[in-house]
């Protein structure tokens, strides 16, 4: 809760947000909570159990608390026309939402998080490789 309310007042204010967001927004934190929960109830797969230990939930507990002040580009859900160019991973990552419903059930709400945070991850080191090139080819 902590790093949520300091997440607001960093981020809050911040121009730099327009395509996408630095730091894990507060909802998917909010929605990779819940779905350890339903983990937890209904020991998908049986990591109920998994689900009491404290070293896993501390260690969740930094991990994402550190991703929502970070200063990670996570790709955001605005649409740039319905084109492929410029929305190559908000259409994978919905068009692998189905998939992951189907085969995971109740750890769909965790794992839809852990595949959006590692598709942001995936974007920004490509975006930074394209700029470091573009940046490259128009220096020579």
């Amino acid at each position: 809760t902590a790093f949520a309310a300091y997440r607001l007042g960093k981020f809050n204010i911040d121009t730099r947000q327009k395509d996408e967001f630095l730091g894990l927004a507060t909802p998917a934190c909010t929605v990779f909570t819940a779905g350890l929960l339903l983990i937890y109830l209904h020991n998908t797969g049986g990591f109920g159990k998994t689900m009491l230990n404290p070293v896993f939930l501390y260690s969740l507990l930094v991990i994402f608390s550190f991703l929502m002040v970070s200063e990670i580009p996570m790709f955001n859900f605005r649409f740039k026309g319905l084109v492929w160019v410029g929305n190559e991973f908000r259409i994978v990552f919905l068009a692998s939402l189905m998939p992951l419903f189907i085969f995971t059930k109740e750890g769909f709400f965790s794992l839809s998080v852990l595949l959006y945070i590692a598709l942001s991850i995936v974007q920004s080191f490509f975006k930074k490789i394209f700029i470091q090139q573009n940046s490259n080819s128009n220096s020579r």
